[in-house]
């Protein structure tokens, strides 16, 4: 497995923390973002997809090994087909992104927004 694509944070704030991973390709896996207190969180997916390709959403809480499908308020789980805004349902201490599938096309950018109450 190679390394986690490092995220940038371009917003950075009091109340209002952000991620951005960029140029995201087959088989990435974006370095884990955390800042559980800052609740409200959503997620906007850009780019060619390529065939089939899925980009995941996952989190995992202090302590444990493995990384779960985290879902949108609709409790479907975060298996994003489409470029899009996705709300994320989930508090959970770590967020990442993975593509898991498409072809030589794919090539996404993925913006994690998280706004912490006042």
């Amino acid at each position: 497995m190679s390394d986690p694509i490092a995220y940038s944070e371009p917003k950075a704030g009091t109340l209002v923390r952000n991620a951005l991973w960029a140029n995201l390709r087959l088989g990435d896996v974006g370095q884990p973002f955390g800042y559980p207190d800052h609740a409200d969180r959503s997620i906007q997916v850009s780019g060619p997809f390529g065939v089939g390709g899925v980009l995941i959403v996952e989190g995992r809480n202090f302590g444990q090994s493995g990384f779960d499908v985290l879902r949108d308020f609709q409790g479907n789980e975060l298996l994003i087909t489409a470029a899009g805004l996705y709300q994320i349902t989930e508090i959970t201490d770590e967020i990442r992104v993975r593509v898991s599938a498409g072809d030589a096309n794919t090539l996404l950018a993925a913006a994690l927004m998280a706004r912490r109450s006042p």
